[in-house]
């Protein structure tokens, strides 16, 4: 039986979401698929490396200004369409000391 790891439930999304490119710095498009307080999922062309901190630009409602938040990959696999699903995780929040720390 496999154990699901996941503490926050994953609701399905579509966002604006912009991850900044670390070759030339800018930020590129991309499709979310499903977010929690834990962390995003992403469809984009490309892969992303694994542990890579990456910058995201979130756009949750037209009417407010996006968030910057930097998110880790932990998993990037390519689908049959030639498009890669990747997952990031949120770094755990500085001041709620109970959450745990998942590696």
């Amino acid at each position: 039986m496999i154990k699901n790891r996941r503490l926050f439930e994953r609701l399905p999304c579509d966002f604006r979401i912009e991850i900044k490119n670390p070759f030339t710095y800018s930020f590129e498009r991309v499709k979310s698929y499903d977010f929690s307080a834990g962390g995003l999922g992403i469809i984009t062309k490309r892969s992303l490396p694994i542990g890579e901190e990456i910058e995201l630009k979130i756009k949750f409602l037209e009417e407010f200004a996006p968030i910057f938040h930097r998110a880790r990959v932990v998993w990037s696999r390519q689908e049959a369409s030639g498009w890669w699903r990747t997952g990031f995780c949120f770094p755990p929040f500085e001041l709620l000391k109970f959450m745990p720390h998942i590696k």
